[in-house]
Protein backbone atom coordinates (compact mmCIF):
# COMPACT_ATOMS: atom_id res chain seq x y z
CA UNK A 1 0.00 0.00 0.00
CA UNK A 2 1.08 3.58 -0.87
CA UNK A 3 2.16 5.48 2.56
CA UNK A 4 -1.15 7.84 1.68
CA UNK A 5 -3.66 4.38 2.24
CA UNK A 6 -6.40 4.65 4.27
CA UNK A 7 -5.86 2.22 6.98
CA UNK A 8 -9.33 0.16 7.69
CA UNK A 9 -8.55 -2.08 10.94
CA UNK A 10 -11.12 -4.50 12.27
CA UNK A 11 -10.77 -5.90 15.76
CA UNK A 12 -11.21 -9.19 15.75
CA UNK A 13 -12.13 -11.24 19.26
CA UNK A 14 -12.66 -15.12 20.98
CA UNK A 15 -16.26 -15.33 20.34
CA UNK A 16 -16.59 -12.99 17.37
CA UNK A 17 -18.84 -14.15 14.45
CA UNK A 18 -16.82 -15.08 11.73
CA UNK A 19 -18.84 -12.97 9.10
CA UNK A 20 -18.50 -9.91 11.26
CA UNK A 21 -15.08 -9.99 10.58
CA UNK A 22 -14.48 -11.30 6.96
CA UNK A 23 -17.45 -9.33 5.31
CA UNK A 24 -15.76 -6.32 6.16
CA UNK A 25 -12.66 -7.46 4.85
CA UNK A 26 -14.06 -8.51 1.59
CA UNK A 27 -15.54 -5.15 0.91
CA UNK A 28 -12.58 -3.49 1.28
CA UNK A 29 -10.32 -5.30 -0.78
CA UNK A 30 -12.56 -5.42 -3.26
CA UNK A 31 -12.67 -1.94 -3.59
CA UNK A 32 -8.87 -2.35 -3.89
CA UNK A 33 -9.15 -4.22 -6.99
CA UNK A 34 -11.26 -1.41 -8.47
CA UNK A 35 -8.76 1.25 -7.45
CA UNK A 36 -9.16 2.14 -3.93
CA UNK A 37 -6.16 2.45 -2.03
CA UNK A 38 -7.29 0.78 1.57
CA UNK A 39 -4.41 -0.87 4.01
CA UNK A 40 -7.07 -3.74 5.70
CA UNK A 41 -5.49 -5.19 8.99
CA UNK A 42 -7.47 -7.81 11.49
CA UNK A 43 -5.86 -6.61 15.02
CA UNK A 44 -7.08 -8.66 18.33
CA UNK A 45 -6.38 -6.88 21.48
CA UNK A 46 -3.36 -9.15 22.39
CA UNK A 47 -2.54 -10.21 18.73
CA UNK A 48 -2.86 -13.35 19.12
CA UNK A 49 -5.23 -15.51 17.16
CA UNK A 50 -8.87 -15.90 18.09
CA UNK A 51 -11.58 -18.54 18.09
CA UNK A 52 -14.47 -17.63 16.31
CA UNK A 53 -17.92 -18.13 17.35
CA UNK A 54 -18.25 -21.57 15.17
CA UNK A 55 -14.70 -22.80 16.68
CA UNK A 56 -12.81 -21.73 13.58
CA UNK A 57 -9.29 -20.39 14.94
CA UNK A 58 -8.59 -17.51 13.25
CA UNK A 59 -4.94 -15.78 12.97
CA UNK A 60 -4.72 -11.50 13.07
CA UNK A 61 -1.85 -9.04 11.37
CA UNK A 62 -1.07 -8.00 15.26
CA UNK A 63 -2.34 -6.16 18.09
CA UNK A 64 -4.50 -2.97 18.37
CA UNK A 65 -1.49 -1.14 19.80
CA UNK A 66 0.45 -2.68 16.59
CA UNK A 67 -1.94 0.18 14.70
CA UNK A 68 -0.24 3.24 13.32
CA UNK A 69 -1.18 6.36 15.65
CA UNK A 70 -3.88 7.54 13.02
CA UNK A 71 -6.17 5.04 11.63
CA UNK A 72 -8.98 5.88 8.68
CA UNK A 73 -11.60 3.23 10.09
CA UNK A 74 -12.14 1.03 13.14
CA UNK A 75 -14.50 -1.69 13.26
CA UNK A 76 -15.15 -3.37 16.43
CA UNK A 77 -17.92 -5.79 15.70
CA UNK A 78 -20.76 -6.74 17.90
CA UNK A 79 -20.77 -10.22 19.88
CA UNK A 80 -24.28 -11.97 20.63
CA UNK A 81 -24.98 -12.55 23.76
CA UNK A 82 -27.17 -15.35 22.69
CA UNK A 83 -23.89 -17.20 23.10
CA UNK A 84 -23.26 -16.64 26.62
CA UNK A 85 -26.78 -15.71 28.13
CA UNK A 86 -29.33 -17.97 26.43
CA UNK A 87 -31.42 -17.58 23.46
CA UNK A 88 -34.50 -16.44 25.71
CA UNK A 89 -32.89 -13.53 27.24
CA UNK A 90 -31.92 -12.23 23.43
CA UNK A 91 -35.17 -12.19 21.87
CA UNK A 92 -36.45 -9.88 25.32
Amino acid sequence: MSRHSHTVAVVAFDAVQLLDVTGPVEVFTTANRYGADYDVRVVSPTGAGVVTSSGLVLGVNGSVSSLPRRIGTLLVPGQCRCLTTGLSRCAA
